[in-house]
């Protein structure tokens, strides 16, 4: 007869997946042996995945995208920007900001950014 195997480690109940033989000692060696290699996936999978990358303080990051504005203009629009992507970043998830990030640089460098930035300066003023 198989039956589930339950174990009670400090509150939490742990049940394996499926149904193991009725020795005691068989199905805890299997129920051990799953979740080591579970936990050996989840840290390699981590631990590839997560290579340092350096922190930026939000000053450093509005002098680099500053940077790479050519006009008055395009840098008042920039700060605008900025502005309202510090504000939200604390709600968004971290990968949505950099993406956001990487955009407002990729403006900044188009050529047509400075006449559409002139154009809603001008569109506010009236």
């Amino acid at each position: 007869m198989n039956k589930p195997l339950t174990q009670t480690r400090k509150g939490q109940t742990l049940k394996p997946q499926g149904t193991y033989p009725t020795g005691q000692e068989d199905y805890l060696a299997l129920f051990l042996n799953t979740e080591l290699e579970g936990m050996r996936d989840r840290w390699l999978q981590l631990s590839e995945a997560a290579q340092p990358c350096p922190t930026w303080s939000w000053e450093q990051i509005s002098e680099a995208l500053l940077e790479l504005t050519d006009s008055p203009v395009e840098e008042l629009v920039m700060r605008g920007a900025l502005s309202g992507l510090v504000k939200q970043a604390a709600f968004k998830p971290q990968d949505l900001v950099l993406s956001e990030l990487l955009r407002l640089a990729i403006t900044a460098r188009d050529h047509g950014f400075g006449v559409a930035a002139r154009e809603m300066l001008e569109a506010e003023m009236t």
